[in-house]
């Protein structure tokens, strides 16, 4: 109910943006605050600020994730049953291309928004003029982050169900797994900072490279695998098409995190500042791009095209203990993944504690709140099971308004004046089509899936 009128109040808050006159933001509007998730997940030096190629790791890090494994089963779908992987994997690498460009060309846009002013999203908006709508920005921010901790914990339970299968498989229940996890999780989620998860802030996109090496060998070697059955799933025409974008918007988001890498960046309010973000952007983006199009690519290759029973996250597809091929080093590839995830959770999980719990309260009721979040999160994880159909239901809706929207409308408030005709028009243009994509992307991926 709340996604079916999320593009009616988004177009009400764009139609408010629109009524105001454009200005400037003032010096020192934005505040001084950091992001401290991204501080922790980074780990960069307050003192002297990142370099280009630190922000361009820390951006691409922020990139890669649940979204990138889902993009085999996204892919395939669309491609006709027996094509050649050459000719059916065209179309949707161009697609992967023209929207990892537009989706970096947005997030650039929120940093030549901010300035460098060290601020979250919310708090741009609210600089802009725009505050009477803030509380959208909020709360799509929220229910992202919502979305990302479901998604992490499918996943964890994806992966951690034929690992304990391997070794005591009494326990291999998707209930108990889930139990266990957040269990684990919960002292980090728990405690007042996230430095302890500094030294794990690279496991992730460590993990993701040994677990494209491991994809590449299977290709090599089909007997080993063992596709997974999968939920119902959406046939090869437009509705996997639109799944398709909506996975690319997902796996392409990180957009509420630009403000906060932009200030991160060394002299973020200098005169090279926008040109040197532009780069770190465009790099991260190149490099993501590049990981999703090689997952993409290694697993239709694996699996063969026009195939809806592709698990919505790929190495669900790989032998396991449960399954007729038991594969040692697809365990192995998952031990390592399970690990990876669970020491991120607690960033992405940070964001969505530090969106809903009151600053007023107590810390005993703080405690009790989280331990109530992770317990409800894990009740969802255990009940919803496809990690596709969230990545994709998710980048159609949220990631449309964080990932077009949001970008366009902040960057016509606040430097207006200084566009040329074609960038305001092609701000608008985004404008309207993410909201286009939000309503019929989001309608048609609920459907096909359900």
């Amino acid at each position: 109910m709340i996604m079916r009128f999320a593009p009616l109040a988004l177009l009400i808050a764009t139609a408010h943006a629109f009524q105001q006159p454009l200005r400037p933001l003032k010096p020192g509007a934005l505040g001084k605050k950091p992001g401290r998730l991204l501080a922790a997940a980074a780990g960069e030096q307050k003192q002297t600020g990142a370099s280009v190629p630190a922000t361009t790791l820390g951006v691409a890090k922020n990139l890669i994730g649940a979204g990138t494994f889902a993009m085999p089963a996204a892919m395939s779908r669309t491609m006709a049953p027996g094509a050649s992987l050459a000719g059916g994997l065209a179309a949707p690498l161009a697609m992967m291309v023209a929207l990892a460009s537009m989706s970096a060309y947005c997030f650039n846009m929120i940093g030549r928004a901010t300035n460098g002013e060290r601020a979250t999203l919310g708090e741009a908006w609210e600089a802009a003029g725009l505050g009477s709508t803030s509380w959208l920005i909020k709360g799509g921010t929220v229910l992202k982050c919502a979305s990302a901790c479901l998604m992490y914990g499918i996943v964890l339970a994806d992966l951690g169900v034929p690992l304990v299968a391997s070794a005591v498989p009494a326990l291999a229940t998707r209930a108990r797994v889930l139990a266990a996890t957040m269990a684990v999780a919960a002292p980090l989620c728990l405690a007042p900072t996230l430095d302890s998860l500094k030294p794990f802030s690279l496991a992730g996109l460590a993990s993701t490279l040994l677990v494209v090496a491991f994809m590449g060998l299977r290709c090599f070697t089909p007997d080993r695998v063992a596709v997974a059955a999968a939920p119902a799933a959406a046939a090869a025409g437009s509705g996997a098409t639109i799944i398709l974008l909506s996975t690319l918007a997902t796996a392409t988001l990180a957009h509420y995190n630009a403000p906060a890498f932009r200030a991160e960046l060394a002299d973020p309010q200098g005169p090279t500042a926008n040109r040197r973000f532009a780069r770190a952007v465009a790099g991260a983006f190149a490099l993501t791009t590049l990981v999703n199009g090689l997952v993409a690519a290694l697993g239709v290759a694996t699996f063969g095209t026009g195939r809806p029973d592709i698990p919505g996250f790929v190495l669900n597809a790989y032998g396991s203990a449960t399954s007729k091929v038991v594969d040692t080093l697809a365990d192995a590839a998952r031990a390592v993944f399970f690990f990876s995830f669970l020491t991120s959770f607690p960033f992405a999980f940070a964001g969505l504690k530090d969106g809903v719990t009151p600053g007023a309260w107590t810390p005993p009721a703080k405690k009790a709140l989280t331990l109530g979040m992770l317990g409800g999160l894990g009740v969802a994880a255990h009940y919803v099971t496809d990690a596709g159909f969230v990545v994709a239901f998710a980048g159609a809706t949220l990631g449309s308004a964080l990932t077009y929207v949001i970008p366009s409308l902040l960057l016509l408030k606040t430097k207006g004046d200084a566009l040329s005709k074609l960038e305001k028009g092609a701000c608008k243009l985004i404008t309207a089509a993410g909201f286009a994509f939000m309503s019929l992307g989001g309608f048609i991926t609920a459907k096909s899936y359900f």
